[in-house]
C-alpha cells in the first residue's frame, strides 16, 4: 500500500511539474498564445534538457582540466604476512644460527608498510594550457548547441501553432459555407413548398451543405491533430491541451508590419549570432588547441616527486624511527616512438582543416537560409495584399449573384460557382496571412534574433 501511494505521488508531481511551466501554470491559461506556448516548450522540452546536462558534463571537462596544475598525492599502505615452506624455514633457520645458537626465525613473519606521495608535474610542454583551452572551447561549443537547439524548438512551435490557427481558420470558413448554403436550402425548401420553386433547387443546395458538412469534418481532424502536435512540442501530459485552454485566435484584417532590413545586415547578423555558426567556431578553437597540445610530446617532461614513507616488522604500530623521506626531480624525454608522435601531430592538423571546412559550410547554407527566409517574407508579404483584394471583389461579386438569384434574374448555378469562389479567396487569404507571420518569425528564426526574446 506504501509502495502504491509513493508511486501515485511520484505521478502527481510530475504531472504538477509539467503543468506549471517556467512559472506559467497552463491550467490557469484560457487563452494560449504563440509566444506563452514558446516559454513553455522551452521549459518542458527533454531536448532543451538533455543539451543543459551536456554543457554541465562540459563543465566538469574544464574542472578536469585545471586539476592537473596542482599536485597529486597519494597515500599507500600495505600489510604482508608471509609463511615459509618447511625448506625455506630450514635454511635460514640453519644459516642465522650460524651466529647465534639460541637464534629462530619468525614464521609466519608480518611486514607492514606506508607512505605519502606528491608529484607535481612542473613542465610537460604546455600541454596542460593547451588541454584547457580546448575544454573551454568544448563546453562554449556545447553551451551553443543548447542555443541551437532552443531555436530550432522554437521554430517547431512556431510551426505548429501557426498549422493549428490555419486548421481552426479551416473549420470557421467551412462553418460559415455550411450556414450559407443551410439558409439558401431553407429558402427554397419553402419556396417549392409554396410551389413557387423547384425540387432540384433543393436537391442543388441539400448537397452544397452535406459538402460542406465534410469539409468541416475534414477541418476539425487537422485542428486536432495540429493541437496534438503543439500540445506535445510543448511537452504536455498526453499531448493534450488542458480542458478549457484555447489558441489566440487569429485576425487575419490586423496590419502586420514588415520592416525592410538590407540583406548584407541580415546575412552578417545571422553569421555572428546563429548557434549552428559559433558551435564550429568553438569547435575549430578547440581543434586547434588540440593541435598545440599534440606537438606537446616533443617537449621533455619534468617533475617533482616527495615521498614520506615507513616500514616495520611483525607489528602496525609504527614510529618515528621507521619512516624516511625522498625527495626527486626527474626529466623524461621521448626521442622515437615509431612515428607514433608526428602522426598524431598531422591528424591534429586535419581535424583543424576539416572544422574549417564545415565552418565555411555552415557560413554557406546560413546565407543561403537568410535569403530564402526574405523571398519568403517579400513574397508573403504581396500574396496577403493581393488576396485582401481579390477576396472583397469576390465576395462582392457573390453578393451580387446572389441578388440576382433572388430577383429570378440569374441561376442557382451561377451562385453555386460564385459561392466556390468565395470560399476558395477566403481560404486562400487564411493561408496567405497565415504564411506572412509564418515568414516573418521565419527570418526571425533564420538569423537567431529570435533568441533575444527567450533569453
Amino acid at each position: 500500500m506504501k509502495k502504491l501511494l509513493a508511486i501515485m505521488l511520484t505521478l502527481t508531481l510530475s504531472i504538477t511539474s509539467n503543468a506549471l511551466c517556467n512559472g506559467i501554470d497552463i491550467k490557469s491559461i484560457e487563452t494560449l498564445d504563440l509566444e506563452t506556448a514558446q516559454k513553455i516548450a522551452l521549459a518542458e522540452s527533454p531536448t532543451i534538457e538533455a543539451a543543459r546536462v551536456r554543457v554541465l558534463q562540459a563543465k566538469e571537462k574544464v574542472s578536469q582540466a585545471w586539476s592537473t596544475f596542482w599536485p597529486s598525492i597519494n597515500v599507500d599502505g600495505s600489510a604482508t604476512q608471509l609463511r615459509l615452506s618447511d625448506d625455506d624455514r630450514e635454511a635460514q633457520l640453519a644459516s642465522a644460527r650460524i651466529f647465534d645458537p639460541t637464534a629462530n626465525v619468525d614464521d609466519p613473519e608480518q611486514y607492514y608498510k606506508t607512505s605519502i606521495t606528491a608529484t607535481w608535474v612542473l613542465f610537460n610542454g604546455f600541454e596542460r594550457i593547451f588541454t584547457q583551452a580546448g575544454a573551454k572551447h568544448s563546453q562554449s561549443s556545447f553551451r551553443e548547441s543548447k542555443n541551437e537547439a532552443k531555436r530550432l524548438i522554437l521554430k517547431s512551435v512556431d510551426s505548429a501553432f501557426n498549422n493549428a490557427q490555419l486548421a481552426r481558420e479551416n473549420i470557421r470558413i467551412a462553418e460559415a459555407d455550411k450556414k450559407y448554403n443551410t439558409r439558401l436550402m431553407n429558402e427554397a425548401k419553402a419556396a417549392y413548398e409554396e410551389g413557387a420553386g423547384s425540387l432540384s433547387t433543393v436537391l442543388n443546395f441539400e448537397v452544397l451543405v452535406n459538402s460542406a458538412e465534410s469539409v468541416l469534418i475534414k477541418a476539425k481532424r487537422d485542428f486536432e491533430i495540429a493541437v496534438y502536435g503543439l500540445a506535445a512540442l510543448m511537452a504536455l501530459p498526453g499531448s493534450i491541451l488542458p480542458e478549457g485552454v484555447t489558441l489566440a485566435k487569429l485576425d487575419i484584417d490586423a496590419p502586420v508590419a514588415v520592416e525592410a532590413i538590407e540583406l548584407d545586415f541580415l546575412i552578417d547578423y545571422a553569421k555572428k549570432h546563429r548557434p549552428d555558426a559559433q558551435q564550429v567556431e568553438y569547435l575549430l578553437k578547440q581543434a586547434e588547441s588540440g593541435l598545440g597540445a599534440s606537438w606537446s610530446v616533443f617537449y621533455p617532461t619534468l617533475a617533482l616527486t616527495g615521498q614520506y614513507s615507513g616500514s616495520r616488522d611483525n607489528s602496525p604500530s609504527f614510529r618515528q624511527d621507521n619512516f624516511g623521506d625522498s625527495v626527486a626531480l626527474s626529466l623524461s624525454y621521448n626521442i622515437f616512438a615509431g612515428g607514433y608522435n608526428m602522426s598524431k601531430v598531422r591528424e591534429a592538423r586535419r581535424v583543424v582543416l576539416e572544422t574549417r571546412a564545415n565552418l565555411k559550410n555552415t557560413y554557406i547554407t546560413i546565407e543561403s537560409e537568410v535569403r530564402e527566409a526574405l523571398a519568403r517574407l517579400e513574397q508573403a508579404r504581396e500574396q496577403l495584399t493581393l488576396q485582401r483584394q481579390n477576396t472583397a471583389l469576390v465576395k462582392k461579386m457573390r453578393d451580387l449573384v446572389e441578388l440576382e438569384y433572388k430577383v429570378g434574374q440569374g441561376s442557382y448555378v451561377s451562385l453555386n460557382e460564385a459561392q466556390r469562389n468565395l470560399i476558395r479567396a477566403e481560404s486562400s487569404l487564411v493561408t496567405a496571412f497565415v504564411s506572412l507571420l509564418s515568414a516573418k518569425s521565419g527570418l526571425s528564426t533564420t538569423t537567431a534574433e529570435i533568441l533575444t526574446k527567450f533569453k
